[in-house]
């Protein structure tokens, strides 16, 4: 005994009437969907696939949806969709009735007698490739490298300071190449020549000698502007920090906000309206 052939995994050439109109088959779009979100891939307690549609019928328009509930079902017949392709699925559970009395029931001969097909590709969207989780992962690759971060920006004083240190160096090395020179004459046994000095004062205050000064100036300095600058690139490190993780946390969140916190809280409202629309049935 064989099973009856499957109508969406049929491979039976198409229809000639409706591509010799241009259009591709029913048949043809749920084959080219199955190759992009595979059937397969879904999990065991899933429902996808085709749900309801003739194969042989032409596709002109497609409509894509989020949930199968009547405000889509709506929105593709007056649209004129021949295809409704949905995110979830509208029987998840196995089912013994799809009678108009009830919702999901009526929702199917709302389609069916409007001419628009209806497939479902839940989590073998999801775990396909570039499907759903490959789109968010891109979205957040983009939020994450898009923000400016400043991490090449150098402030204007540390250009500032840079010229200074170099300008600290020089005396240093000119003190000490001018110490090293009064020691070689003093070495040779040389007169030595005229030195200048700093006198610290009035007559009789204490006098340094400017190579000395020079060096020691130069040493004194250099350590006190080094540590100045360590402190003011700390402070100003930690302030551009808190700025990059507050971008970074600003656009994370407009992706999380478009394509999970939305999403979910329309979920959450279509699931309050059907169960207000159940309970108003069911009274």
């Amino acid at each position: 005994m064989t099973a009856a052939p499957d109508p969406s995994t049929d491979t039976s050439p198409a229809d000639p009437a409706a591509e010799g109109a241009g259009h591709p088959t029913l048949g043809r779009v749920v084959r080219t969907l199955d190759e992009l979100y595979p059937p397969s891939t879904a999990e065991d307690w899933d429902a996808v696939g085709l749900v309801a549609g003739d194969p042989d019928a032409p596709v002109r328009k497609v409509l894509l949806a989020v949930d199968p509930v009547e405000e889509v079902a709506d929105e593709a017949l007056a649209w004129g969709a021949d295809l409704l392709v949905t995110h979830h699925p509208l029987f998840l559970r196995p089912v013994h009735s799809v009678a108009a009395t009830t919702f999901k029931g009526s929702l199917v001969h709302r389609l069916i007698r409007g001419g628009c097909a209806l497939y479902v590709a839940h989590t073998n969207a999801d775990a396909a490739q570039r499907g759903v989780a490959d789109a968010l992962a891109d979205a957040l690759d983009l939020a994450v490298a898009g923000p400016e971060l400043e991490a090449a920006r150098r402030p204007v004083w540390w250009r500032v300071v840079g010229a200074f240190q170099w300008l600290v160096l020089a005396a240093l090395v000119v003190g000490l190449l001018w110490l090293a020179a009064l020691w070689g004459f003093t070495y040779l046994r040389l007169p030595e020549p005229p030195t200048p000095v700093l006198t610290l004062g009035g007559p009789g205050a204490p006098e340094l000698p400017w190579p000395t000064l020079l060096a020691l100036g130069g040493i004194v300095v250099g350590v006190l502007v080094a540590l100045v600058s360590r402190v003011a690139a700390a402070v100003g490190g930690r302030r551009r920090a808190a700025r990059a993780r507050r971008r970074l946390r600003d656009a994370v969140g407009q992706v999380a906000d478009r394509l999970v916190r939305l999403p979910v809280g329309e979920e959450l409202s279509a699931l309050a309206s059907c169960r207000a629309a159940a309970l108003v049935a069911a009274s």
